[in-house]
């Protein structure tokens, strides 16, 4: 539309100059008879007066007007070909700046949102910064806490360290002692011999299942020591023939079992044990007023066998008397079982903890006493990683308490009574010899790949 108005204008200014002589000369003929009246007759060709002389001719003027107008006319068709062709260059150049300001406009936004999502980064990076440092100050909290504990135990180690210096130098101490007793007690143990064989034979006799003949009945002096709560009287009555034992030879023999069961306690235990049974049971007597009981574990063997590797006295639900109990077995050699079978409220458990023996548990919950056997009842599911012929045997820990009961030492509860000297190394003596022929554990050839998949583990 910008293009076609000076195209317009300039055909209407040609049409009118074009026109234009033409107009005027028609105006001058009309000149020419203006003012003639009516009926006036029009001049002959004789009366028409002769052409004016050039320079007079009044339409010279208007034509020189008409060739400079035309002339001006060239000169403003060139120059409106001229802003015609610099109207299309600036709206070219308009056009090509509006689509730079658009473009503009969009990298504007663009730069707008990355400015919005560098904030976005920068208050994340902010907020992350606290964050590390509120964490930097937690872990510089637990690095103290830390420093501070392990001040404590370096302090603690020092002092079990000399702790364990000084039980070693007591440990050494008394096995001069032991060895010098041992030495000086070597021609009385000679002595005390065939009396040590006496009374092996006389518990084998009064046990059923021990020897080929029936069991001796247990004499009457022996129950009087039991009524009486005297340990010592009862063994009396026990290991004598017709009479009991005199005071004085019960006390030399119960110094000589008390020297022998130190002796076994020190001794190696090189054979694998798969299982581990342990049992804490009440007596009726020689244990003191304290109601402590008899502690023993018996170990099963790789070969079948079972064989009592501990007999001590304590509480049956301390941690400290049991990890005492198997610090022994530690010490003397003995691996770590496969299984370990005792009663839910046992204080073994936590004892097995304190002493780093990482093995599956048979936990007893529920024990019901008939006739002198013991049922038990198992709520672990460990027992299904062991052989279903063994399991009857893993479900009770019932070995010693049938041997206590044939004695007529086993009781219900704990039963304070008065101390009887060297009472453990009798019980001992009683336990060892009641359970030599204790039953082997059924098909034994499964005991092997128990153990080496413990071992694999």
């Amino acid at each position: 539309m910008e293009a076609v108005l000076p195209v317009l204008f300039h055909a209407s200014i040609s049409g009118l100059l074009f026109v234009a002589p033409f107009a005027a000369c028609l105006w001058a003929a009309a000149g020419a008879g203006l003012g003639r009246e009516r009926g006036e007759d029009t001049p002959s060709d004789s009366e028409v007066p002769a052409p004016l002389p050039s320079s007079e001719d009044p339409t010279l003027g208007a034509k020189e007007k008409v060739v400079r107008l035309n002339q001006r006319l060239a000169s403003l068709d060139e120059q409106l070909s001229t802003l015609a062709t610099t109207n299309r260059h600036l709206v070219n150049v308009l056009r090509s700046c509006t689509a730079q300001l658009c473009l503009s406009q969009d990298e504007m936004a663009l730069w707008k949102i990355e400015v919005e999502c560098a904030r976005l980064r920068e208050a994340q990076f902010e907020a992350t910064q606290l964050e590390h440092g509120r964490e930097r100050e937690l872990l510089g909290e637990e690095v103290r806490s830390l420093q501070e504990t392990c001040a404590g135990l370096s302090a603690r180690a020092e002092e079990l360290a000399q702790a364990r210096l000084e039980l070693d130098e007591a440990r050494a101490r008394i096995a001069e002692l032991e060895e010098t007793a041992r030495r000086r007690a070597a021609p009385h143990a000679e002595l005390l011999l065939p009396a040590d064989e006496l009374a092996e034979g006389r518990i084998l006799a009064h046990l059923k299942g021990l020897t080929n003949r029936p069991p001796t009945p247990l004499p009457t002096s022996y129950f009087e020591g039991l009524e009486a709560q005297d340990l010592a009287r009862a063994c009396a009555g026990l290991f004598g023939s017709e009479d009991p034992l005199s005071e004085e030879a019960m006390l030399r023999l119960s110094e000589h079992w008390q020297r022998q069961h130190a002796t076994w306690r020190r001794a190696r235990i090189d054979e694998e044990v798969v299982y581990l049974w342990a049992e804490g049971r009440h007596v009726r007597c020689g244990l003191g007023a304290e109601g402590e009981a008899l502690l023993v574990l018996v170990a099963g063997c790789v070969d079948g066998s079972r064989r009592v590797v501990c007999v001590e006295t304590g509480l049956p639900h301390s941690a400290d008397a049991w990890f005492a109990a198997l610090e022994t077995l530690v010490q003397r050699g003995m691996n770590v079982p496969r299984l370990v079978i005792a009663e839910e409220r046992s204080g073994l458990w936590p004892a097995l903890e304190r002493v780093g023996w990482n093995c599956a548990r048979s936990r007893i919950q529920d024990r019901r006493i008939e006739d002198g056997v013991g049922t038990a009842a198992d709520r672990t599911l460990e027992l299904d990683a062991f052989p279903a012929q063994h399991r009857t045997q893993l479900r009770s820990a019932n070995l010693v308490g049938p041997l206590l009961a044939a004695l007529g030492l086993r009781a219900r509860q704990a039963q304070p009574s008065a101390l009887t000297p060297n009472a453990c190394a009798l019980y001992w003596k009683l336990v060892l010899v009641g359970t030599r022929r204790m039953r082997r554990i059924p098909y034994a050839h499964l005991l092997a790949a128990v153990a080496l998949r413990g071992r694999a583990s």
